[in-house]
């Protein structure tokens, strides 16, 4: 941990310890120092947003999984917007300035897009019917 460095602050090393952690791919690892900034610091708002991305993360990781079981997509849109609705809102109210916010908001409409996407699959798949899909 680098929080005894002079200019860092506890949430700052938290922070970064946690895109360490999801550079080197541990999700859950990143979505804990991003919980325990929240619970020290609730008005972070990059603390919201790692929460929002490792949640996409997982959203994406499992859709990936179970890419061939029926409740896939409505799953993974499922995730999605709980992620929306848990982080993402928050972490627009707390972003630190305006160039982040209009990150924060580009990002947000990629998720916003990716839901319509798969709702819009859900539904070819569904008129295509169970033989529709086999045949692909």
């Amino acid at each position: 941990l680098i929080a005894g460095i002079t200019g860092f602050t506890a949430e700052k090393a938290a922070w970064i310890n946690a895109i360490h952690q999801m550079e080197d791919g541990d999700v859950d690892g990143a979505d804990k120092f991003f919980k325990r900034i929240i619970e020290t610091r609730p008005d972070y708002g990059e603390a919201y947003f790692g929460r929002f991305e490792c949640a996409i993360s997982v959203a994406e990781y499992y859709k990936g999984l179970n890419s061939n079981m029926s409740r896939c997509l409505s799953d993974y849109v499922d995730a999605l917007q709980d992620a929306l609705k848990k982080y993402a809102n928050r972490a627009l109210q707390y972003a630190p300035d305006e160039e982040t916010k209009q990150i924060y908001q580009e990002r947000i409409s990629e998720i916003h897009r990716r839901i319509n996407n798969a709702i819009e699959s859900a539904s070819s798949q569904k008129k295509r019917g169970f033989f529709g899909r086999l045949l692909g």
